[in-house]
């Protein structure tokens, strides 16, 4: 569908439910917790009567902090299907440090949840891709169009995950004899070098450049399929800055999903300057 107008005097863009589709289009609030989901299905997420039991097994806990960056570009969204009962979480780092960037940020985040208990992580991230394309088709100049880096996972019904991605947001899974796995693979201008054997420091521009995301290239999915115990979804403000050690020992020690989600986005602004949004979600799986 192309852009829709706001109402006079209101410049926020107007977008249609991604839950029930068929609603009259609402503004975008980025500050609500469901910017994407009209307040009727938003009614039904929140009546005890439509809780699953991914609802109630799976405790999530999720953290952002917008850093030195003027907009937040970070977006966390989690999903329970009211009829089926199944669950989708999906995380997105908008590109760049502007309204636009907080747009597709959100957009990817709420897409990929809600379609993921449909279509599976994949599915959802080229629906959202497809989407996004008509959403934003009248706007002339690329740079005026956002997009994002996105994961989203879902849980498989032995004790697993399946994680799809596009650019470099990440997923980690700690199993049950406290081993973690990072479950993807950046789409990057640097990891491509990496990988077809080239010596990258860390830390080159490439390593922000990115090769595929919320609108165009390569759809990264697996399938994990050990019992997972935590899964983690977090933006390159966190895993950039911490390193496989940090966060490894974050999703091992601490308790709640809360906390830990909260400890890796403080422990990301330690001593830093010039600091990038930072988002993490975390979910224990029963």
């Amino acid at each position: 569908m192309p852009a829709l107008a706001a109402p006079t005097g209101d410049t926020r863009p107007l977008v249609h439910c991604m839950t029930c589709v068929d609603s009259a289009p609402f503004a975008f609030d980025p500050q609500t917790l469901h910017p994407f989901t009209c307040p009727e299905c938003v009614e039904l997420f929140y009546d005890p009567r439509n809780w699953g039991l991914a609802a109630r097994d799976a405790r999530t806990g999720q953290a952002l902090d917008r850093g030195d960056r003027l907009w937040q570009a970070d977006a966390v969204a989690t999903h329970v299907d009211p009829m089926t009962r199944r669950a989708a979480w999906a995380l997105a780092d908008g590109v760049g440090d502007s309204p636009a960037a907080q747009f597709a940020g959100s957009f990817a985040a709420w897409a990929c949840a809600v379609s993921a208990v449909h279509t599976g992580p994949a599915g959802a991230l080229a629906n959202a891709r497809a989407a996004w394309h008509l959403l934003t088709e009248e706007r002339a100049e690329d740079g005026e169009r956002g997009s994002a880096a996105v994961v989203v996972a879902a849980p498989t019904t032995g004790g697993g995950v399946v994680v799809s991605w596009a650019g470099d947001a990440r997923a980690y899974a700690l199993t049950s004899d406290e081993k973690v796995y990072a479950l993807t693979v950046d789409h990057t201008v640097a990891e491509d070098e990496r990988r077809s054997g080239r010596t990258v420091t860390p830390g080159t521009p490439g390593e922000h450049l990115l090769t595929s995301s919320l609108r165009h290239g390569h759809i990264g999915a697996t399938t994990f399929h050990r019992p997972v115990r935590r899964l983690l979804l977090c933006s390159d403000g966190v895993h950039r800055r911490l390193g496989f050690g940090v966060v490894t020992r974050a999703l091992q020690a601490l308790a709640s999903p809360e906390a830990t989600a909260r400890a890796l986005t403080l422990a990301s602004r330690q001593g830093r300057a010039h600091l990038d949004n930072a988002a993490a979600l975390v979910i224990d799986l029963p």
